[in-house]
């Protein structure tokens, strides 16, 4: 299920949909994308407690230069850990980081350098700032973490290091975008905007097509009747590459007839493990949105499915990480 879909069905469970499809007044599309990206972010750290390796990243400096969230971050500058004289205490780390796992030397005959974290207020951390910034260090490499995601060195080291790191990444909030038109060609995965600006506004992360049976958008919550509402039991396409602020490919070509200046909304995936998660998704959704309209006094009523759904994933993930591998040998029919 796509966010849209998930607003949708929450609306849909919550008994907030008339029997002509329009919404109650009291709910917006703002508050449902809101409500679904909290609902997210509650299970995700559900998975990371129980999953410790959940959303785990590995970058290298040579790796792709990406952007998060509006900002961009290029492996090949802060990966690179300047040394001697000329280098620098202070290394960015990448803007989607939650929790730093590991930092690996890659620099040939430096390999076994060893990096250690230590509270910037460590005696020998203390120590090593306290000296000139002429002053560099061999062996281990004592750093922490200061500010939102800067890694602050001790000491610099003696030579230049290129490195690896490790790390839990949070995911992107979900989006959905509708600006602008869409036009199709049956057989073919290209899809052409008009008036998008798919590019600028960041659309780079999992997302689905939703297309509208008119010129306009697809609605979610809506006081208005006719046009086309979002139905959380269909299949939408899958975006595969964004390529232009009006170009698209899908995951699969378009087999219906060809569609000309269609409104339509691209909106994303959460990236969970399974299908069935997004449902969780909706009861907290459900749960936001029956408060909203009968009193936030019932919240904890109207959440409980959502925390029933949290307990049984909890336990899913625990009992399968517990279970040691099997090994078996091939059977043999001699």
């Amino acid at each position: 299920m796509n966010a849209a879909q998930i607003c949708r069905r929450a609306l849909l469970d919550a008994n907030l949909v008339k029997i002509d499809s329009t919404t109650s007044p009291l709910i917006t599309q703002v508050e449902l994308v809101m409500w679904a990206n909290e609902g997210k972010d509650k299970l995700e750290k559900v998975f990371r407690q129980a999953k410790e390796d959940y959303q785990l990243v590995v970058l290298q400096r040579d790796d792709a230069a990406f952007r998060w969230a509006g900002q961009t971050y290029d492996p090949a500058v802060n990966l690179r850990v300047i040394g001697g004289t000329t280098g620098t205490r202070f290394i960015t780390l990448p803007p989607d980081l939650l929790e730093l796992r590991n930092i690996r030397t890659l620099t040939t005959g430096e390999e076994a350098r060893r990096w250690e974290w230590r509270d910037l207020s460590d005696r020998e951390f203390v120590s090593l700032r306290s000296r000139i910034d002429t002053d560099t260090a061999r062996g281990t490499i004592l750093f922490d973490i200061v500010g939102d995601r800067t890694l602050l060195l001790a000491a610099m080291p003696d030579t230049t290091l290129d490195v690896e790191i490790t790390y839990i990444a949070r995911s992107a909030p979900m989006q959905i975008y509708t600006d602008g038109t869409i036009s199709t060609s049956q057989s073919s995965a290209t899809v052409t905007g008009t008036g998008t600006e798919w590019i600028v506004d960041e659309l780079m992360h999992t997302l689905e097509l939703v297309v509208s049976g008119d010129a306009t958008a697809p609605k979610v919550a809506s006081q208005t009747v006719g046009g086309t509402f979002v139905d959380p039991s269909r299949f939408y396409y899958r975006v595969d590459t964004i390529s232009a602020d009006g170009t698209l490919t899908l995951s699969a070509p378009w087999l219906p007839t060809g569609v000309s200046g269609r409104g339509y909304m691209l909106t994303t995936v959460p990236h969970l493990s399974l299908y069935e998660h997004h449902h969780t998704i909706s009861k907290w959704v459900q749960a936001c949105a029956k408060a909203k309209v009968y009193g936030w006094d019932k919240f904890t009523e109207y959440a409980a499915p959502f925390y029933a759904d949290i307990g049984e994933i909890t336990a899913d993930i625990a009992q399968r990480q517990s279970n040691d591998p099997v090994f078996v040998e091939e059977m043999s029919f001699e």
